[in-house]
């Protein structure tokens, strides 16, 4: 009987031993790699139909962000668009996703490269086929 209630005992403490460190490791790797986003980012962005788009995007530790956008044209309003963002399911990327009146807005993507961030295109891919440059350079 002793035999049984050693091995059940035992059974019994190295699955809790072994569960639990990996479940801590797996969130403090996302955090960790959740906060690298976090800052201020600046450049100019390729447009279609001018110039160039001025950005300023700050992403915020409390998961928001706000975006500033003015098109360099002879005639333009600066454009804010705020919301929040998560890092992607396998932590290689952050989404994010307009709120507000831009909530009909198409969600964003973004990953760091160093420490500033390139934006990816819809399918959250590298833009391959372009030679312009995408990158935010970090404040």
């Amino acid at each position: 009987m002793q035999k049984y209630v050693f091995f059940i005992l035992s059974f019994f403490v190295i699955f809790t031993a072994c569960g639990k460190p990996q479940e801590g490791v797996v969130k403090d790797l996302s955090q960790e790699t959740a906060s690298k986003y976090v800052g201020t980012f600046s450049g100019i962005l390729p447009c279609a139909d001018c110039e160039g788009i001025d950005m300023e995007l700050s992403i915020n530790p409390d998961k928001t962000f706000s975006l500033i956008e003015l098109y360099l044209t002879k005639e333009s309003d600066l454009f804010l668009t705020e919301g929040s963002w998560k890092l992607s399911d396998k932590a290689d990327y952050i989404i994010l996703t307009p709120s507000g009146s831009d909530a009909d807005r198409e969600d964003v993507f973004y990953t760091l490269k160093g420490v500033d961030l390139v934006k990816l295109d819809i399918y959250a891919r590298p833009i391959a086929d372009s030679q312009l440059n995408y990158t935010l350079r970090r404040k």
